[in-house]
């Protein structure tokens, strides 16, 4: 029994550094968020805010590199409950999609972390 408890607490080996979502809120407004950065956006458009995302990610893991990648800020917990929910919701199925999902109300792909 012991080794089955280990087997099921070992860590998922993952090839990339983050999951970029966005998805349409029911005011019709498109949220975003970055995990694990817990980094946030809303904007009009799907669009939009991959956009900024994108770029805000960009600078983030600038600074993640500047700072040689601290555990403190390279793994942060998602801020907001539907964030949360939306999440779960997802991550299984972008890593089984090969890291992608792209529908009218949801959009979320993995990246790695670019050197």
């Amino acid at each position: 029994m012991k080794t089955a408890i280990k087997t099921i607490q070992k860590p998922i080996e993952v090839d990339f550094s983050s999951i970029l979502v966005t998805y349409k809120l029911k005011t019709g407004q498109w949220r975003g968020f970055v995990f694990p950065y817990d980094i946030t956006t809303e904007a009009e458009t799907k669009k939009q805010a991959q956009n900024a995302l994108e770029e805000m990610v960009e600078v983030y893991e600038e600074g993640l590199k500047k700072y040689d990648y601290p555990d403190h800020l390279k793994k942060k917990a998602l801020s907001d409950s539907e964030d949360k929910d939306v999440f779960n919701h997802l991550a299984f199925q972008a890593l089984i999609n090969q890291g992608k999902i792209d529908g009218p109300t949801c959009y979320a792909q993995t990246r790695t972390i670019s050197a």
